[in-house]
């Protein structure tokens, strides 16, 4: 293994591992995924998401603004069901 860089809100790691047919790479890339996120999960390890915020600083005179994001209408643009 190999500690490639920083990333944005990451460390980036190259794994090397051998197979008796490389037929299976996929499916022994899938898995070695699966088990990766499921031991981070165990031990508490959460994978940091970028999150932006947009700002529009000139918006059109001939335009009226949103009222509101989508989602569930408290304006996060995420729905979490509370309007169902």
């Amino acid at each position: 293994m190999n500690f490639e860089n920083f990333g944005d809100s990451s460390l980036v790691f190259q794994l090397f591992v051998y197979l008796a047919s490389i037929s299976n790479g996929g499916t022994v890339r899938s898995d070695l995924r699966f088990a990766i996120l499921k031991r981070f999960r165990e031990e508490g390890i959460e994978i940091p998401y970028p999150r932006r915020d947009i700002s529009v600083r000139d918006w059109p005179a001939n335009r009226a603004p949103p009222q509101d994001a989508p989602g569930d209408g408290d304006g996060d643009g995420q729905d979490r069901g509370r309007d169902r």
